[in-house]
């Protein structure tokens, strides 16, 4: 299945694997991978050491596989990031780098400066704009009624520099 998702991350089929902290490890990632969509390893709660060992583990699964069957990411919190963690991630030259929770500013500059794509994931309407200048190719909503008022909305993927925002009716 191609699409504009599909094209941009290099993958077979539109699937985001959630880049869960102490969940998203090696093996789902790589499951992810393998079934043609974009592994993610939650690595909002590790150490640079931990997050090098899991992403080396994840990749090694997929060795063999075609590039589409490879694509391995790192997500990361944003309140909690340190520049060690971001720079280790980097390093790692991931497909792309999920952000989440937090100021995008200082963590998304290296990310693209590096040209690994961003993902920024928002949890009201008012972050999109602010995602988008931090230079996010991609944003995922995600409501969280028990810290925020729900608030729904829909955010429409339409190419990697046009985003159409509109609250869902």
């Amino acid at each position: 299945m191609h699409n504009q998702l599909t094209g941009l991350l290099r993958v077979d089929v539109p699937v985001i694997g959630g880049p869960m902290a102490k969940a998203s490890e090696a093996d789902l990632c790589a499951a992810v991978a393998k079934a043609g969509g974009l592994g993610l390893i939650g690595a909002g709660y590790m150490d640079p050491a931990k997050l090098t060992q899991v992403y080396q583990t994840s990749v090694q699964q997929l060795d063999g596989n075609d590039e589409v069957h490879r694509a391995v990411g790192v997500g990361l919190f944003n309140y909690s990031c340190s520049q060690e963690l971001l720079q280790a991630a980097i390093d790692l030259k991931p497909r792309a780098i999920w952000l989440s929770f937090g100021d995008w500013d200082s963590l998304a500059t290296p990310i693209k400066k590096a040209g690994i794509l961003l993902i920024c994931q928002v949890q009201h309407l008012e972050q999109v704009e602010p995602a988008l200048k931090a230079g996010a190719d991609i944003i995922v909503g995600q409501v969280l009624p028990k810290f925020i008022s729900l608030q729904t909305f829909s955010v429409c993927f339409q190419c990697k520099s046009q985003v159409s925002v509109q609250p869902a009716s």
